[in-house]
């Protein structure tokens, strides 16, 4: 499964809904009204956060984290990295009663997703699926209290108030591989592509998780990596010079590599 592809966000797809509680069994009373919003976040620094509607942003990555009303809140999914430096994200928010994923698209930026509901004194975790070594977010919900009570104008990131700190840690059980490597790739001035482990080139590799770090030297091409009838990953679009590493996971299976201005070329991954 690839696990990431450079693009500024968003219109999503909506990819796993899981079941979401109803408040009135849950004794939490919400209005008839739309319920606040909480967005799934990608900061300016690439940095994940959960941000509420009075602008509070979530950012502790160890439990239990900051505490927020229990209740109705509409999701939404967003990316402050500019285009030339975001990558593929997959939103995902699990808890009790919830677990939602979505896929960033080139589209609009922000974009609602579905409205949950939170359970009271429960745990919930936001991370990218994509992305496992991007540090997650962790926060619970009280007792008692509304949703209604996060209610407020639009934030802004550069007047917004931080709840948490961010730390580096997995979250347990996630099952999180070890890199195998470091992929070196590169297109040079012709748009022609490598790829390099070890300083050699890339014919057969182990399934697994890899860092690829992409030098691409021309404005002709960008770097694309993916495996056939699969949706492929571009690490670097045409207009990109410069250099760029990101983290993928390669499944078993025939793999492609390729720019828009050169042929394609296959290496095969084992299990």
């Amino acid at each position: 499964m690839t696990a990431i592809l450079v693009s500024h966000s968003v219109r999503l797809v909506i990819v796993l809904v899981g079941v979401l509680t109803l408040a009135g069994l849950l004794g939490v009373q919400e209005s008839a009204a739309a319920p606040p919003p909480m967005t799934l976040n990608v900061n300016v620094n690439g940095t994940l956060e959960v941000v509420l509607g009075n602008g509070t942003h979530l950012r502790t990555s160890s439990a239990p984290g900051a505490v927020v009303p229990p209740g109705s809140y509409m999701v939404i999914v967003a990316s402050d990295v500019p285009d030339s430096q975001d990558v593929y994200h997959m939103f995902h928010l699990f808890g009790p009663g919830v677990s939602l994923s979505s896929e960033l698209l080139p589209c609009e930026n922000p974009a609602p997703v579905l409205p949950v509901t939170l359970q009271p004194s429960s745990s919930y975790t936001y991370e990218d699926s994509r992305h496992p070594d991007i540090t997650h977010v962790v926060f619970t919900t009280s007792a008692g209290g509304s949703s209604a009570d996060t209610e407020g104008a639009a934030w802004r990131p550069s007047t917004a108030k931080a709840t948490g700190s961010v730390a580096n840690s997995s979250v347990v059980g996630s099952g999180i591989k070890q890199l195998r490597g470091t992929l070196i790739g590169a297109i040079d001035s012709a748009g022609k592509p490598t790829l390099r482990l070890n300083g050699r080139g890339v014919s057969s590799l182990k399934s697994g998780r890899y860092k690829l770090t992409i030098d691409d030297k021309t404005t002709k091409g960008g770097f694309t990596i993916g495996q056939p009838h699969k949706p492929s990953v571009t690490v670097t679009t045409a207009p990109f010079v410069g250099r760029r590493t990101v983290t993928l996971t390669l499944d078993a299976g025939r793999w492609l590599f390729y720019t828009s201005a050169a042929a394609k070329h296959g290496f095969v991954v084992v299990a």
